[in-house]
């Protein structure tokens, strides 16, 4: 029986590149797409296969709700620290709000975010 260890670390970042939707120099085909719950499925094989989901996983954060927000916030304080850093992953903040607006928050956002990056 073979084991995840057993199996070469490039053989490895390879499936999680295609996976994670990451286009691989020297690749003629393109990527394997599949959504973040199937990616986040994947990122739970092993700390090396979480390690290389992080990126694509964090790159893309959208926020449409001041719980969202709470939420997003709560998770970057969390006291494990997983490698990478998610504020290191995110590429692209969306912040968006549709129907009616009872509480504004678009305000705490930056801040708040920039006081956890420290």
């Amino acid at each position: 029986m073979s084991r995840a260890a057993d199996f070469p670390s490039e053989l490895i970042d390879y499936i999680v590149h295609m996976f994670g939707n990451t286009e691989l120099p020297g690749t003629t085909q393109g990527p394997v797409t599949v959504n973040k719950r199937q990616l986040a499925s994947l990122s739970l094989t092993c700390r090396h296969w979480a390690r290389q989901c992080r990126p694509p996983l964090f790159s893309e954060i959208i926020l449409r709700s001041r719980d969202d927000l709470l939420y997003f916030l709560g998770l970057i304080e969390a006291p494990v620290q997983a490698q990478p850093p998610i504020l290191s992953c995110i590429v692209f903040l969306n912040l968006s709000c549709s129907g009616s607006w009872p509480q504004p928050w678009f305000h705490l956002a930056h801040p708040e975010i920039m006081r956890r990056r420290r």
